[in-house]
């Protein structure tokens, strides 16, 4: 069964790799592909299948369910329109969880709420996120299944 603070702690793997994104395009853009290649392989479960709808997402590309569409969003790339959301050198992520439900036996989680962005300058963007979490066959290894994202409607 997943524990809550496996999901806080894949929640922090997961802002971690966005913020590192950013700061290897700045001092390191040669490398931001692997860099970025690596992280997203290590959060997102690309042999399970992956079903991710991008927060900024255009055109009709809404929803990305491989490693490049899910690389082009980040760093820019395969899908006209990707700019590049982890290009931007935030400087952290800090995930403000609505609520958790465990699915099943407890190997899969949905958690929702909202996440937020702070760029170089302080300024938050906030985005609500819901997340699925799955138990991989890897023992002990969580990674995301599911990804939906957007800005919060303005009433």
């Amino acid at each position: 069964m997943i524990a809550a603070n496996e999901i806080d702690a894949a929640e922090r793997r997961w802002a971690d790799a966005v913020v590192e994104m950013g700061r290897c395009h700045q001092q390191q853009p040669q490398r931001l592909s692997a860099v970025a290649t690596q992280l997203l392989t290590e959060v997102y479960d690309f042999e399970a299948g992956v079903l991710f709808k991008p927060t900024l997402a255009t055109g009709p590309y809404h929803f990305r369910r491989s490693l490049s569409q899910t690389l082009s969003y980040f760093i820019g790339g395969e899908i006209p329109g990707d700019m590049g959301f982890a290009r931007k050198p935030w400087q952290a992520v800090r995930f403000l969880s609505h609520g958790r439900i465990w699915l099943g036996s407890g190997e899969s989680v949905v958690s929702g709420g909202v996440y937020e962005f702070q760029d170089p300058a302080g300024q938050i963007t906030r985005a609500e996120f819901t997340f699925v979490y799955h138990l991989t066959a890897q023992p002990g290894s969580i990674k995301i299944l599911a990804h939906h994202s957007s800005l919060p409607c303005k009433v």
